[in-house]
């Protein structure tokens, strides 16, 4: 009896332990999926919001456009925004290609601790629309000068 109420005391305290240490990884680098309409004439489109944690401005958030159906070597712009009717851009646009890999950037200050989007646009002014697709990270954890 007394060395099964030493196991439990045991498992309790290996499961606090790690738990504890599943919830200190906020800053991760994660690929998270996204999926949208390029709108035509250079309107903006948006993802559904992420929270940025982290009040580090070189805490760079990152874009992958991995496809296009436009076509191959897709350019367009992208930049983080914050959440709800009236959009306020949270860093600067960045023209990134298809089939390019991450593409890491700094974010203005005002979004730290804030619900983000990840943001785009056409970089043509044109009257087509087509669906890109890729991954994004509000903050990767890491550094850029």
């Amino acid at each position: 009896m007394k060395h099964a109420k030493i196991f439990l005391t045991f498992l309790i305290i290996l499961s606090c332990f790690t738990a504890g240490f599943s919830m200190t990884a906020l800053a991760g680098d994660d690929n998270v999926a996204f999926s949208f309409t390029m709108k035509a004439d250079m309107k903006k489109n948006y993802t559904g919001d992420r929270y940025r944690e982290t009040t580090r401005t070189n805490n760079p958030w990152k874009v992958n456009m991995t496809a296009s159906t436009e076509g191959k070597h897709t350019q367009a712009y992208y930049f983080l925004a914050s959440n709800g009717i009236r959009r306020i851009q949270y860093s600067d646009q960045h023209l990134v290609k298809s089939e390019t890999g991450d593409h890491c950037y700094k974010a203005y200050a005002e979004a730290s601790k804030q619900g983000v989007s990840l943001g785009c646009k056409n970089n043509n002014d044109v009257n087509k629309s087509y669906t890109v697709s890729g991954y994004w990270d509000e903050e990767t954890g890491g550094t850029i000068k």
